[in-house]
Protein backbone atom coordinates (compact mmCIF):
# COMPACT_ATOMS: atom_id res chain seq x y z
CA UNK A 1 0.00 0.00 0.00
CA UNK A 2 1.05 3.33 -0.81
CA UNK A 3 0.02 6.49 0.91
CA UNK A 4 0.77 10.18 -0.59
CA UNK A 5 -1.02 13.03 1.09
CA UNK A 6 -2.90 11.28 3.43
CA UNK A 7 -4.59 8.80 1.53
CA UNK A 8 -4.35 4.97 -0.48
CA UNK A 9 -2.92 6.26 -3.73
CA UNK A 10 -2.29 2.16 -4.96
CA UNK A 11 -2.71 -1.15 -3.19
CA UNK A 12 -0.75 -4.42 -4.16
CA UNK A 13 2.23 -6.12 -3.90
CA UNK A 14 5.78 -4.76 -4.84
CA UNK A 15 5.45 -6.06 -8.33
CA UNK A 16 2.07 -5.29 -8.73
CA UNK A 17 2.46 -1.76 -7.60
CA UNK A 18 5.51 -1.37 -9.88
CA UNK A 19 3.11 -2.83 -13.19
CA UNK A 20 0.31 -0.78 -12.67
CA UNK A 21 1.69 2.61 -11.56
CA UNK A 22 -0.77 5.53 -12.48
CA UNK A 23 0.39 8.25 -11.41
CA UNK A 24 4.01 10.40 -11.31
CA UNK A 25 3.87 10.78 -8.11
CA UNK A 26 3.79 6.87 -6.85
CA UNK A 27 6.41 6.38 -9.64
CA UNK A 28 8.71 9.00 -7.67
CA UNK A 29 7.92 7.87 -4.66
CA UNK A 30 8.87 3.75 -5.96
CA UNK A 31 12.09 4.85 -8.01
CA UNK A 32 10.49 4.03 -11.52
CA UNK A 33 10.87 6.39 -14.62
CA UNK A 34 7.69 7.33 -16.31
CA UNK A 35 7.30 8.59 -19.92
CA UNK A 36 3.46 10.20 -21.22
CA UNK A 37 2.79 8.94 -24.22
CA UNK A 38 -0.12 8.24 -26.69
CA UNK A 39 -0.78 4.48 -28.27
CA UNK A 40 -0.77 4.77 -31.86
CA UNK A 41 -1.45 0.77 -32.79
CA UNK A 42 -1.83 -2.17 -30.96
CA UNK A 43 -0.78 -5.79 -32.77
CA UNK A 44 -0.09 -9.20 -31.26
CA UNK A 45 0.15 -7.64 -27.70
CA UNK A 46 2.82 -5.04 -28.73
CA UNK A 47 1.59 -1.30 -28.35
CA UNK A 48 3.36 1.68 -30.43
CA UNK A 49 3.02 4.34 -27.85
CA UNK A 50 4.28 7.97 -28.99
CA UNK A 51 5.82 9.66 -25.96
CA UNK A 52 6.84 13.35 -27.32
CA UNK A 53 8.88 13.49 -23.89
CA UNK A 54 11.15 10.76 -24.99
CA UNK A 55 11.04 11.89 -28.32
CA UNK A 56 9.44 9.45 -30.56
CA UNK A 57 7.78 6.12 -30.28
CA UNK A 58 8.41 3.15 -27.58
CA UNK A 59 7.45 -0.65 -28.06
CA UNK A 60 6.09 -1.73 -25.12
CA UNK A 61 4.85 -5.62 -24.63
CA UNK A 62 2.71 -7.83 -23.10
CA UNK A 63 -0.45 -5.03 -23.38
CA UNK A 64 -3.91 -5.99 -22.42
CA UNK A 65 -7.09 -4.27 -22.35
CA UNK A 66 -5.28 -1.07 -23.89
CA UNK A 67 -6.85 0.13 -27.09
CA UNK A 68 -5.45 2.72 -29.86
CA UNK A 69 -5.69 6.22 -28.50
CA UNK A 70 -5.60 5.55 -24.91
CA UNK A 71 -3.36 8.23 -23.15
CA UNK A 72 -0.91 5.75 -20.76
CA UNK A 73 2.35 5.93 -18.64
CA UNK A 74 5.06 4.23 -19.54
CA UNK A 75 6.91 3.32 -16.78
CA UNK A 76 10.35 1.82 -16.27
CA UNK A 77 13.44 1.50 -13.66
CA UNK A 78 16.69 3.11 -13.89
CA UNK A 79 18.82 -0.03 -14.23
CA UNK A 80 16.69 -0.92 -17.72
CA UNK A 81 18.19 1.59 -19.34
CA UNK A 82 21.36 0.77 -21.57
CA UNK A 83 24.25 3.29 -22.78
CA UNK A 84 24.67 2.63 -26.26
CA UNK A 85 27.66 3.37 -28.51
CA UNK A 86 25.58 4.95 -31.56
CA UNK A 87 22.11 4.70 -32.51
CA UNK A 88 20.61 0.77 -33.60
CA UNK A 89 18.40 -0.85 -35.67
CA UNK A 90 16.46 -3.39 -33.33
CA UNK A 91 13.10 -4.15 -32.33
CA UNK A 92 14.37 -4.89 -29.01
CA UNK A 93 14.90 -1.93 -28.14
CA UNK A 94 13.45 1.53 -27.76
CA UNK A 95 16.16 4.15 -28.26
CA UNK A 96 16.87 7.66 -28.17
CA UNK A 97 18.95 10.66 -27.87
CA UNK A 98 20.00 11.77 -24.71
CA UNK A 99 21.98 14.16 -23.07
CA UNK A 100 23.84 13.38 -19.46
CA UNK A 101 22.73 16.11 -17.20
CA UNK A 102 24.38 14.75 -13.88
CA UNK A 103 26.83 12.15 -12.93
CA UNK A 104 27.10 10.01 -9.84
CA UNK A 105 30.27 7.74 -9.13
CA UNK A 106 29.28 4.80 -6.70
CA UNK A 107 31.65 1.84 -5.81
CA UNK A 108 30.04 -0.36 -8.59
CA UNK A 109 27.51 1.96 -10.69
CA UNK A 110 27.00 4.92 -12.03
CA UNK A 111 24.01 6.79 -11.50
CA UNK A 112 23.20 9.44 -14.55
CA UNK A 113 20.37 12.03 -14.75
CA UNK A 114 19.65 12.18 -18.25
CA UNK A 115 17.53 14.33 -20.55
CA UNK A 116 16.06 12.58 -23.35
CA UNK A 117 15.61 13.65 -27.13
CA UNK A 118 12.17 15.12 -26.40
CA UNK A 119 12.83 16.95 -23.11
CA UNK A 120 11.50 14.45 -20.36
CA UNK A 121 14.18 13.64 -17.55
CA UNK A 122 14.81 10.20 -16.17
CA UNK A 123 17.41 8.63 -13.89
CA UNK A 124 19.71 5.74 -15.27
CA UNK A 125 21.83 3.17 -13.36
CA UNK A 126 24.63 0.97 -14.81
CA UNK A 127 27.63 -0.95 -13.71
CA UNK A 128 30.56 0.34 -13.90
CA UNK A 129 32.21 -2.79 -15.48
CA UNK A 130 29.34 -2.11 -17.99
CA UNK A 131 30.35 1.23 -19.34
CA UNK A 132 34.21 1.30 -19.54
CA UNK A 133 34.54 2.27 -22.74
CA UNK A 134 31.86 4.77 -22.16
CA UNK A 135 33.09 6.21 -18.65
CA UNK A 136 35.31 9.11 -19.97
CA UNK A 137 31.95 10.46 -22.33
CA UNK A 138 29.65 9.90 -19.20
CA UNK A 139 30.10 13.99 -17.85
CA UNK A 140 27.47 16.72 -17.90
CA UNK A 141 26.61 17.86 -21.14
CA UNK A 142 27.31 14.92 -22.93
CA UNK A 143 25.47 13.92 -25.99
CA UNK A 144 24.80 9.80 -25.87
CA UNK A 145 22.41 7.34 -27.05
CA UNK A 146 20.48 5.04 -25.00
CA UNK A 147 17.58 2.29 -24.98
CA UNK A 148 15.42 0.18 -23.46
CA UNK A 149 14.48 -2.75 -23.74
CA UNK A 150 11.31 -3.64 -24.90
CA UNK A 151 10.50 -6.18 -22.31
CA UNK A 152 11.27 -4.11 -19.43
CA UNK A 153 8.89 -1.56 -20.14
CA UNK A 154 5.00 -0.99 -18.92
CA UNK A 155 2.27 0.44 -19.56
CA UNK A 156 -0.84 2.05 -17.63
CA UNK A 157 -3.94 4.04 -18.14
CA UNK A 158 -3.37 7.50 -17.40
Amino acid sequence: MVLLNGRISCEGTPSELVSRINSEDIAEFLGVNTLEGVVKDVSRGVAQVFSEGFGGFINVRGVNGIEKGTKVLVSFRPGDIVILAGPLKTGDLSITEAVVEDVYITKCNIKLVLRLAGGAKVKAEVSRGYVVDFLDRLRPGAAIWVGIPNRCLRVSKF
